[in-house]
């Protein structure tokens, strides 16, 4: 996965081989050229509120992962780790990506709930 400032597809034809499935065809060469028409750029690694402090204070990190990994990831010091290859649900992740969720506002929450079903296993939320 690329941080956010590096994250450029290197061709003009990239979101047409993505379309074509050339990211899974052809990874070797597309992953490298053509990184965010294979939606490989990683978000930015920021809290999203001003109360995440607050909530992993009182343990909401580990009491309620789901929410918290996408809203408040400095706090709940997930920044530069990797996650880990499993969606959270597995059944509707598959729908939520064929709706574009992977790479629009829903990016960050996707990253962390649907990461198998988004290819951001192993890949190390950074910013």
């Amino acid at each position: 996965m690329f941080s956010a400032s590096k994250c450029i597809d290197q061709v003009s034809q990239c979101t047409e081989w993505a379309a074509d499935g050339e990211c899974k065809k052809n990874p070797v060469w597309m992953r490298p050229n053509c990184p965010v028409s294979c939606e490989l750029c990683a978000p930015a690694c920021i809290d999203q509120l001003s109360q995440c402090p607050e909530w992993v204070a009182d343990g909401e990190c580990t009491k309620n992962p789901v929410w918290m990994r996408p809203n408040c990831p400095v706090s709940c010091d997930l920044c530069g780790k990797a996650v880990k290859c499993a969606d959270t649900f597995p059944e509707d992740c598959v729908n939520w990506k064929t709706a574009g969720h992977c790479k629009d506002e829903n990016r960050i929450w996707m990253f962390f709930n649907c990461p198998k079903t988004c290819w951001t296993c192993g890949i190390k939320f950074n910013g």
